[in-house]
């Protein structure tokens, strides 16, 4: 997904998911901030670079470990997965997505 497409995004999602997006430069406290609102709305925090760690893991093997940057097609289908999983336990959240990677060429 090079450009954001909200109306396609809760196409994916489902149109009664709710969601947040915390931006910020890096250290500038995104992680807090997102603590702090998932607390308030009862939300579940997204960790996007936790998400893509996971997927790197899945990417090589012990022997050889993936190297480089993770498609963000697979970090977006990881995320996918992960409210699907939720929705088929029926639990629903507002996800708080922390760490939302940009670039200033996507905006």
């Amino acid at each position: 997904m090079k450009n954001w497409d909200e109306s396609s995004f809760n196409k994916l999602l489902g149109n009664d998911v709710n969601y947040g997006v915390i931006l910020g430069r890096p250290l500038a406290g995104k992680t807090l901030v997102s603590n702090h609102v998932s607390q308030l709305v009862g939300g579940k925090i997204i960790s996007l670079t936790g998400i893509a760690e996971s997927v790197k893991k899945t990417l090589g093997t012990e022997e050889e470990p993936f190297e480089g940057e993770v498609p963000s097609v697979k970090v977006f289908e990881a995320v996918l997965d992960l409210i699907h999983a939720d929705r088929a336990i029926n639990k629903k959240f507002t996800y708080i997505f922390d760490g939302f990677p940009y670039s200033k060429a996507e905006f």
